[in-house]
């Protein structure tokens, strides 16, 4: 690899964002988003990422089986502390992890597809539950032990940060 394509590998690592990384890695700002899609289809540049992702997971001591049971953890947790909306988060994160909440449309004549999400952030509670029996994570156990100190109702009246990443 040239240094320039060491340097676009750095910084893409940063932020996943090839157009950005090009631009950072000092490609030109106008052609940086066809230079990062060619750099990433290249193979060599492909491999440097994924020896590099996988360094990280490894020095970091996390893989993605720990950012899925952390995402569940958060969307089925009721406990003190816990909010309406960090559960539809969660679930989104998890449906867009397996596929779900998305239509892909092939055109008529075979042309691009189109990708449409839907909007999860109006799930109720109920529906949220419902969706947690329908991905069958209903029968692995009780959501996390709530903190003694919480009222009971699972709900806090507002909204809370994510927990520390």
């Amino acid at each position: 690899m040239t240094p320039k394509q060491e340097q676009f590998v750095a910084q893409y690592l940063l932020d996943l964002n090839a157009t950005q990384a090009a631009i950072r890695a000092g490609y030109s700002k106008k052609t940086a988003a066809s230079q990062g899609e060619r750099l990433l289809r290249n193979v060599e540049i492909r491999s440097a990422i994924q020896a590099a992702q996988a360094a990280r997971s490894k020095r970091t001591d996390v893989n993605q089986d720990d950012v899925i049971r952390g995402l569940h953890d958060e969307a089925t947790y009721r406990g003190h502390g816990s909010s309406h909306s960090a559960r539809v988060q969660a679930w989104a994160h998890l449906g867009k992890h397996l596929g779900m909440f998305v239509d892909r449309l092939a055109g008529a004549d075979g042309g691009p597809i189109v990708i449409r999400t839907t909007n999860l952030k109006a799930l109720s509670d109920d529906e949220l539950d419902k969706l947690d029996e329908i991905l069958g994570h209903a029968e692995e156990g009780p959501s996390p032990t709530p903190d003694p100190s919480a009222d009971g109702t699972g709900e806090d009246g507002g909204e809370s940060p994510a927990p520390a990443q």
